[in-house]
């Protein structure tokens, strides 16, 4: 075989290569995103019913920091492996209380989604327009762009991703913000 036909066949298995991953990319984004719509947005996200949700779904638990309490300040973050025919993402469920408001979150991570593609898929599938907020870290690591009020008034969907970086990663959060608990 000639140096020719060698290159060729050498440039087209790059092409293939390089299809296939971004394949793989835009597959990942949209079982993130799918997984993220069915674990939390069916509904306003509610501590509990998560948390019973991951149970009947025998998903094991990664993290499980603070403790709920029925008034007063408080922080509580709870995450399950979620495993997927893609790969496996967590899913969080989160609460806190203070001075400033009644703070609840459901949302998912994964280290391994690039941030600008999950971006794009996320506002395609989701319909969402621009952004409320697109912020960088003050460390420069993370991007954190914000659509406020995307599931009504006082909330927001989040999403926090580390492009800034080139670097693989993002956590996608529904957020729904209330008045103090007593």
């Amino acid at each position: 075989m000639d140096t020719d036909k060698i290159k060729c066949l050498a440039a087209i298995s790059v092409l293939m290569l390089c299809s296939l991953e971004n394949a793989h990319a835009t597959e990942r984004d949209v079982s993130l995103i799918n997984s993220f719509q069915v674990l939390c947005t069916l509904e306003a996200p509610v501590f509990e019913k998560i948390e019973q949700k991951a149970m009947a779904m025998k998903l094991p638990v990664r993290r499980d920091i603070g403790q709920s309490k029925e008034s007063g300040p408080f922080a509580h973050s709870k995450s399950w492996l979620v495993t997927l025919t893609t790969g496996p993402h967590e899913l969080t469920a989160a609460e806190a209380n203070g001075p400033h408001g009644y703070v609840k979150s459901c949302g998912i991570s994964a280290p391994d989604a690039n941030g600008e593609s999950f971006k794009s898929e996320l506002v395609s599938v989701m319909k969402l327009g621009r952004p409320s907020s697109e912020n960088i870290s003050k460390d420069g690591i993370m991007r954190v762009t914000e659509w406020k009020d995307a599931f009504g008034a006082g909330t927001s969907l989040q999403l926090v991703d580390a492009t800034p970086k080139n670097k693989s990663g993002a956590m996608l959060f529904y957020i729904v913000r209330e008045a103090s608990k007593p």
